[in-house]
């Protein structure tokens, strides 16, 4: 509607938070099948957290506070970089990267924040796994 563009069988549509519960099952089916744990450091299946596991005090993120929207991260959808390629077609290695840099604004598990930079991570653990 905000470009006058008509709908066709081919347009693509942002899926929003729609996919959040999909993903924790999908999470947690993996869990299940011994795959993986939710205790697991992040950086285990993404190396660009590798050696941030404790970047505030000494809790290391866990894919349970990626699950419980307690991780500390920055918000990936409201940084400046985001913005220029919002609307392009990006690897999922470029937004881990913008998320590896933008700053932890909380220590794990000390807050709760609605995160769309913890279930893009998971979207990307998944892959990974």
């Amino acid at each position: 509607m905000e470009l006058g563009v008509a709908i066709r069988p081919e347009s693509v549509f942002r899926l929003g938070s729609l996919t959040k519960q999909f993903t924790a099952v999908a999470i947690l089916m993996l869990e299940e099948q011994g795959k993986l744990s939710r205790d697991d450091t992040i950086g285990r299946y993404l190396p660009e957290f590798e050696n941030t596991n404790a970047p505030v005090g000494n809790t290391p993120i866990t894919i349970e506070h990626l699950l419980t929207h307690s991780a500390g991260l920055g918000g990936y959808t409201e940084s400046p970089e985001f913005a220029p390629i919002e609307r392009a077609d990006v690897k999922v290695a470029q937004i881990v990267s913008l998320i590896r840099r933008l700053p932890i604004t909380f220590a794990p598990g000390e807050q709760f924040a609605y995160s769309n930079s913890a279930y893009f991570l998971l979207g990307a653990i998944i892959e990974k796994v």
